[in-house]
């Protein structure tokens, strides 16, 4: 029983000791995590003048070595960008033998990053409408004999910063 007893004790303190380690390994890692990018949300780093071996450091506490290493600092967050990406889509049609504009307008707020037409008519402009609030296309129905056919026109519309 004695024996028994110790053995017990000796696999609840390796239980303890495991738990314990882990526990300040989750709280170091945390603490490095809470520093890294700074407050402003900048991610410091040295890089080796000759080896070019780069390693990420906390700013706060770290500084390169001027001898060997230069400074390198980058922003997180990155330019910005567009979001709320949205297809529009038009379709009018052409009737035979004339000329017919078609413009997809973009939603209130958006600007037009891209466009297009897909037809069998013949496309005599396809571009964005100066003010970037849509695409217009014009479009040539040359088929006196097959009669009028839809032309379907897309806008890509974003929120540009």
């Amino acid at each position: 029983m004695k024996i028994e007893s110790r053995r017990i004790a000796r696999i609840g303190k390796t239980r303890t000791a495991a738990l314990t380690a882990g526990i300040i390994i989750a709280s170091a890692g945390s603490v490095a995590y809470a520093s890294i990018p700074d407050s402003n949300g900048t991610i410091h780093a040295c890089v080796g003048k000759y080896s070019g071996i780069s390693r990420i450091i906390d700013g706060s506490i770290k500084t390169c070595d001027p001898n060997v290493e230069d400074s390198l600092n980058w922003n997180q967050a990155g330019p910005p960008g567009i979001s709320g990406l949205e297809r529009v889509q038009v379709l009018k049609t052409a009737e035979p033998e004339t000329t017919t504009f078609i413009t997809a307008q973009c939603p209130a707020g958006k600007k037009v990053i891209s466009g297009g037409v897909s037809t069998i008519f013949k496309v005599t402009s396809s571009e964005p409408l100066a003010n970037l609030t849509g695409w217009r296309v014009s479009v040539i129905n040359e088929y006196s004999d097959a009669g009028a056919g839809d032309v379907p026109v897309f806008a890509l519309c974003a929120n540009v910063n």
